[in-house]
């Protein structure tokens, strides 16, 4: 068959829009239930937009840098599960609209969260340049 008449099916959903506890949908769970489900349904596209930091508006158009990716993307149970946040860290957290992402909201709850998880020393690499952290051992 000629590969220029052969068609695939595809959807358009950014990973922001998925449901989630902490008030935007992220690299979690959810993301791999869509990829799961796409597998089954035999739907090979998953157009994302892009994943850069917004920047004005919280536009994915307007990225603060064109080489970073949206922290805001980053799971917070894969977080816990990995021993740099606890249960009670994302117990803690606010209930947030489950129609509505509130950037904002979202902002100034998610990031301090992630800055310095527990259990992080900060610490410089021998080149000066970096701050890097090991996790703590408790789970």
């Amino acid at each position: 068959m000629n590969s220029k008449h052969v068609r695939d099916a595809g959807i358009l959903l950014h990973l922001t829009s998925l449901p989630s506890p902490y008030g935007i949908g992220d690299l979690g769970r959810n993301a791999y239930a869509i990829a799961d489900w796409m597998e089954q349904a035999d739907i090979r596209l998953w157009q994302l937009l892009p994943l850069h930091p917004t920047g004005f508006g919280n536009s994915p158009y307007a990225p603060r840098s064109t080489f970073a990716g949206n922290e805001l993307l980053i799971d917070l149970e894969a977080l816990m599960h990995e021993g740099f946040l606890s249960p009670e860290d994302l117990a803690s957290l606010p209930s947030f609209s489950d129609d509505r992402v509130l950037f904002q909201k979202v902002q100034e709850v998610k990031l301090p969260i992630m800055r310095f998880p527990r259990g992080i020393a900060p610490q410089r690499e021998e080149n000066g340049s970096m701050w890097t952290g090991k996790p703590s051992s408790r789970k």
